[in-house]
């Protein structure tokens, strides 16, 4: 702490006044009016005998400045003693000031910047009135609104914690100043810069206050604020959880009584509130009413009652959406109601309240829980009355800009008279330009537009609207947020990918076009850990301080953690990879670095064959084909988005797969025969709900025509063409047998609690024979998870067959269900597996579903084990698309390696291997079932089909083992895939 004599003055004089003002105003006060009138006397005395003492000392005298600042520092208490509560209060009520009389802090402002300006650069009392000037300016920002004031603070504070040396005592509070400001321009702006210079400061604030400081639990409350903050712009679950510990932890150190009390437990129920909200948690959600209800007999003030009541509405309007008692909503609007009620008029945050009663009103209207228009004519109102009440360029004016074009279009429909279009376009357009919203609210407005435009058949705007929706994926998902951070945010983006390029087509944009967009939309999370994984060995050689640079953030990006403070870190890496990659993409030959694929970087990918991408959507279906030639669009009219329901494989699906889908496209192609020598190969890339479809069985098996997918060419599967092209710049063109070292063989006969699985031994001894004979190391017999995540580093080929389980609702907890206390091998784990420094060659998954997805909202994230495997680094995969039959997984396996074997593990013999078994197996298949039709000429063949959801309830039991009756033949061959180049 300083020690200067001119410090000392002014702390024990000027500042202890200060704080005795400010202690008055917190401690319970008997009878306010006398209090207030008696200190506004004071007040008024004292800044009348400052006024003198100014005026008395000449221009120039070494005593003006100080009589200046102290006069302003009396004038800055004068406009302390209007507000209700300290101005430092921190937290969700931080800004919730009533209005003082700007012209007392305005002339404070005037009175320390003349005081500033007598004053010597270098007088060691500097520090301490940059810091007043400072809040000051940020005082005059709340009452006026004028930005300039605020950014006017922010330099002042800048200089005064600049000046401050590390260890004085002062360094916290100005720090936490700063911060402040920095968080209130975030509020005005949106920009992520702002929060994280506000993040930085509080940070440090922290971390300089003694945790037996009076000032601790108010810096930590910040901080946990701003925590909070960060998670609702970036969605990073580990700044929840921070906020919760750090919430929690001053809650605990908050006497009962304290004026604090009610604010600091309404931000732990809010966190509680919102952690329900990500995690569907009930109990998080009961336990945080149960804390609104304590913080509302905690509230002193009607201001502060009013939160409190808000809270309360929103979380029995959370309660409603989850169980859908009328009781809920009704309970909803009520709090939401008295809140309004006790809110004053020309409060800021009376729009935000009107808002959620809207919300309330319109969610009863839309579940059928009130009957006529009296909800959805409330909700109308109340939308437009807190869009009335909303600044423009606000993040929260796209909300009620979007709420109110919903409920507008519910009333219309509800009167039986069309929406006001013009108007509502209008909003729209508004809401999504809104750079100060985040980026979810934005893309689900944009949706909605694009839509908008379809319906009034404005194509070109429909179709410039969806790819500026495409354009803002980067920020909802950036780099620094963890795998499951992303997921729960690219929920938003269900079809975006394929709407946009179908109207990319439907205006007459070029079919590369369309792919780009589809490569940008889809694939999100893969293409991240993709880029992140990309080779640089190039760049390594070009500029190595460059690749070096490069290199650190990806490590700091790869190192997963939910450690809130390693978030902070994760964060700085991503801000500094993107400004690394921009310098990378100056150099010469390295203009495309990280890019997504060029026209002819896809031509010369399609040299070993075609690449088809199947786009679904309800503006149209297409195939769009790459070929080395070109690339052309295929119109596919017989296709349509809402026909696609996957409920089991059957003859008539393969042949309906055939007649719409695959007989067009290997038309144009020139596949119409089958080869008689050398077979060509293609690549599928579905999207949508197409992916659940065995595009490689479409045919028509049983009337003995070529008019078979099988039958004319060799299938592969990809997620993306991105994943395609670094599978194929990554390797050589060909893999060799000697190049292999080890292959790990997992075989789980029983796995506790499914049933087991008889033949799993028999097919692990004949790939161990088949690999034994290749002269290279086997391992296995450790099916622990440990084990494998370690053997898994340096194996070449990885064979397991066992159980596979598909999540329900999470796709990243998907697995191969493994032995050793019970831990699986999830999609998540092995999205954190890095081996592409040497690219492993095949992982065989011969288990249920490995390439099944339930999760529509993620259906083209394709966050299934067959990816999982590849993003870790497996060039090739074999899999299955549901459940397979435990005897026939011998057989596919055995005959797959045998030809593998015979044509020295090349990367061709893989797909080739699985395509002549299948194809074998499909013949055998054939036969048998003409044999069997042959004996019941009365029966179907659509019996000939597995039951989808019976085989779905055995989900456990085996591979799924499937038990058909003895007289029914299953189309066993199908589902087996080959995903890689």
């Amino acid at each position: 702490m300083s020690n200067s004599p001119e410090v000392r003055d002014y702390l024990e004089s000027d500042w202890s006044s200060f704080r005795r003002i400010i202690e008055e105003q917190v401690g319970v006060i008997p009878n306010e009016e006398d209090v207030t009138k008696s200190r506004n006397a004071e007040l008024d005395s004292a800044i009348s005998q400052g006024r003198e003492l100014v005026d008395a000392t000449p221009d120039g005298h070494t005593d003006k400045p100080d009589k200046l600042y102290s006069l302003g520092k009396q004038h800055q208490n004068r406009y302390l003693s209007f507000l209700p509560s300290r101005p430092y209060l921190s937290g969700h009520l931080s800004h919730d000031y009533q209005k003082g009389k700007a012209a007392e802090i305005a002339e404070a402002v005037r009175l320390f910047e003349e005081a500033l300006a007598r004053q010597p650069e270098r007088h060691p009392v500097r520090p301490l009135w940059l810091h007043s000037l400072g809040e000051g300016l940020q005082s005059l920002y709340f009452e006026t609104g004028k930005i300039d004031k605020l950014e006017t603070a922010i330099v002042r504070l800048e200089e005064a914690v600049n000046a401050t040396p590390h260890c004085d005592s002062f360094l916290a509070d100005r720090l936490h100043s700063l911060g402040s400001a920095y968080r209130s321009k975030y509020d005005f702006t949106g920009t992520i810069e702002d929060l994280e210079l506000a993040f930085q400061h509080h940070q440090r604030a922290v971390d300089s206050t003694r945790s037996d400081d009076a000032e601790w639990t108010n810096r930590l409350f910040n901080l946990g604020d701003l925590h909070f903050t960060r998670y609702k712009r970036l969605n990073a679950i580990a700044d929840l959880e921070a906020a919760f510990e750090k919430f929690q932890n001053v809650t605990g150190a908050t006497q009962n009584g304290d004026l604090e009390q009610a604010t600091r437990l309404q931000a732990l129920a809010t966190v509680l509130y919102e952690r329900h909200l990500r995690l569907n948690s009930s109990k998080d959600l009961d336990m945080s009413i149960s804390l609104f209800g304590d913080a509302l007999n905690e509230s002193r003030t009607p201001l502060l009652r009013a939160h409190m009541l808000h809270s309360i509405g929103l979380a029995y309007q959370a309660k409603f959406r989850k169980e859908r008692a009328p009781t809920w909503i009704n309970m909803s609007i009520a709090y939401h109601q008295r809140a309004l009620d006790a809110m004053p008029s020309d409060h800021k945050g009376r729009g935000e309240l009107l808002h959620s009663l809207g919300e309330s009103h319109c969610l009863k209207y839309d579940s059928g829980a009130s009957k006529g228009t009296t909800d959805i004519d409330s909700a109308c109102h109340l939308f437009q009355e807190a869009l009335d009440a909303t600044a423009n360029d606000v993040p929260e004016r796209t909300r009620r800009l979007h709420s109110l074009c919903i409920a507008t279009i519910y009333q219309a429909v509800e009167s039986g008279r069309a929406p006001s279009t013009v108007q509502i376009l209008q909003h729209l357009h508004e809401a999504f330009a809104n750079a100060s919203s985040p980026t979810s609210s934005r893309v689900r407005v944009g949706k909605q537009l694009y839509a908008l435009h379809v319906e009034c058949e404005e194509w070109p705007l429909a179709a410039e609207v969806a790819q500026m929706t495409i354009s803002l994926i980067p920020r909802l998902a950036p780099r620094s947020l963890e795998n499951s951070d992303k997921q729960n945010l690219l929920t938003e983006l269900a079809d975006i990918a394929s709407d946009a390029a179908a109207l990319a087509l439907k205006t007459g944009k070029p079919p590369y076009e369309a792919i780009r967009l589809l490569e940008l939309g889809r694939g999100v999370l893969g293409g991240s850990l993709r880029e992140l994984r990309t080779d640089i060995s190039k760049l390594q050689v070009k500029n190595p301080q460059l690749a070096e640079e490069y290199c650190r953030n990806r490590d700091q990006l790869e190192a997963s953690t939910s450690s809130a403070d390693r978030f902070n870190q994760r964060y700085e890496a991503g801000q500094n990879i993107e400004r690394t990659i921009q310098a990378i993409r100056q150099l010469p030959q390295f203009g495309r670095f990280m890019m997504g694929p060029s026209e002819d970087e896809m031509k010369a990918l399609a040299d070993m064959g075609p690449i088809v991408i199947i786009n679904v959507s309800h503006y149209g279906c297409h195939a769009l084909i790459v070929e080395k030639s070109g690339i052309k669009a295929l119109k596919l009219p017989a296709l349509r988005k809402g026909g696609l329901r996957f409920r089991g494989v059957s003859l008539n699906l393969l042949g309906w797969l055939w007649d719409v889908i695959a007989d067009p496209i290997l038309n144009v192609l020139g596949f119409t025969e089958t080869p008689k020598d050398q077979w060509p190969r293609m690549w599928w890339i579905p999207t949508g709900r197409l992916v659940k479809f065995p595009l490689h069985a479409a045919g028509h098996h049983v009337d003995g025509s070529s008019r078979v997918v099988l039958d004319r060419v060799i299938s592969s599967y990809s997620s993306s063409i991105q994943a395609l092209i670094q599978n194929y710049q990554n390797h050589s063109t060909a893999r060799h047998l000697k190049e292999l070292g080890k292959i790990l063989l997992v075989g789980m006969e029983r796995t506790p609690g499914h049933m087991n699985l008889p033949f799993v031994r028999g097919e692990i001894d004949k790939v161990r024979s088949i690999c034994g004979s290749m002269e290279v190391h086997v391992g296995g017999g450790d099916s622990s998870l440990e084990y494998i995540l370690s053997a898994l580093k340096d194996c070449d080929i990885f064979h397991f067959a066992g159980h596979g389980h598909t999540h329900p609702s999470d796709p990243s907890y998907s697995s191969l269900l493994l032995g050793g206390g019970g831990k699986q091998l999830t999609v998540s784990t092995l999205l954190k597996m890095n081996l592409w420094t040497r690219m492993p060659f095949l992982a065989y998954l011969s288990a249920c579903g490995t390439g099944r997805m339930n999760h529509d909202a993620l259906i083209d994230e394709a966050l299934h084990l067959i990816s999982a495997f590849q993003l870790a680094g497996f060039r090739h995969v074999i899999g299955t698309m549901w459940e397979v039959n435990d005897e026939l997984c011998v057989d596919v396996a055995g005959a797959t390696y045998q030809w593998m074997k015979g044509h020295d593990m090349s990367d061709v013999s893989v797909s080739e291997g699985l395509h002549r078994t299948v194809r074998e197996l499909r013949a055998k298949w054939v036969t048998e079932n003409e044999f069997r039709a042959a004996k019941r000429m009365s029966k179907s063949l659509e019996r000939d089909s597995i039951d989808y959801h019976r085989t779905e309830s055995l989900e456990g039991l085996a591979r799924d083992m499937i038990f058909i009756p003895e007289e029914e033949l299953p189309l066993s061959w199908v589902p087996y895939v080959h995903f890689g180049f």
